[in-house]
């Protein structure tokens, strides 16, 4: 009896993007990022630190504007100082808070209200007394203990900085791409008069569907696409790897519409929409 031999569809893409209005968009990133095969690409978009886990999106309290945060928490603010310029907060326990983080210093009282705002950590201490430190220019306030003031971590950036948020099950999602053309009449013998295609630019879209669990990053990343992409500019970093087994990307900026809820089945949401490219769309085939 012939051998069965089990076959297995290799199915399966690295699916990411990096939210940002669309003035962080930077075309010139791009196509370093592509080049020598992909060489710059973790500096264009870094999928080792893609980020999972709950999300929230809160009204920043200033019009159309909004602020993501993820794995969200609320600190509690027991000392702080301003000296140097380099404005610093104590508190009673660790802040699993790293630099680069986007945060909300908020409440704090006089002398201490010129800290509050939304900044980016520069320092962190892990251990007692667990600090965060951050960049302010004012005059010096001496250190003291404070009875009011919280931070809030977590916050999603818009200057193309964020952390990649990996699209997990989607179910389709395919380039389509098209060239857009002109054409030149001709008037010799040799072409008869014959209409002669010109390429003049080319548009690429991504169709997609997937489902997301209803607290998680990237649907609430998706949610924030779909009410603010026009308020705020929109537009995301996309990078596709795969198929599974491949060294094969594609990379691109792009802007996404058309975003529409689907079915929804316990905590799981059904989304499509499509990715339209901002600029070129690279893809780096695989040569293994």
């Amino acid at each position: 009896m012939p051998t069965q031999t089990n076959y297995q569809p290799v199915l399966g893409y690295g699916h990411y993007i990096v939210v940002m209005r669309q003035s962080a968009v930077d075309l010139d990133a791009l196509a370093t990022a592509r080049a020598d095969d992909g060489a710059n690409l973790s500096a264009w978009l870094d999928k080792t630190k893609a980020i999972s886990g709950n999300a929230v999106v809160k009204d920043s309290g200033a019009g159309s504007t909004f602020e993501v945060q993820i794995n969200p928490s609320t600190l509690t603010i027991t000392n702080a100082e301003l000296a140097s310029n380099v404005a610093k907060l104590t508190f009673a326990a660790a802040t699993n808070a790293a630099v680069g983080d986007r945060i909300r210093v908020a409440s704090l009282p006089s002398p201490f209200a010129s800290l509050n705002g939304t900044v980016t950590v520069t320092a962190v201490t892990t251990t007692p007394a667990h600090t965060i430190s951050f960049a302010l220019n004012g005059t010096n306030i001496t250190a003291a203990s404070v009875n009011a003031g919280t931070v809030a971590t977590g916050l999603y950036p818009l200057d193309g900085t964020g952390k990649p948020i990996r699209l997990l099950n989607i179910t389709s999602l395919n380039l389509n791409p098209s060239t857009n053309t002109d054409s030149v009449i001709t008037h010799d013998q040799e072409t008869l008069g014959s209409a002669i295609p010109m390429a003049l630019s080319d548009t690429n879209t991504f169709p997609f569907e997937g489902s997301t669990i209803i607290k998680s990053v990237d649907h609430k990343i998706l949610e924030v696409i779909r009410m603010f992409t026009t308020s705020e500019g929109l537009a995301v970093k996309y990078l596709r790897e795969g198929p599974v087994g491949t060294t094969k990307k594609t990379l691109c900026y792009g802007m996404i519409t058309g975003l529409q809820e689907g079915g929804a089945g316990g905590a799981r949401q059904t989304y499509s929409g499509t990715l339209t490219s901002i600029g070129p769309v690279f893809t780096i085939a695989d040569n293994t």
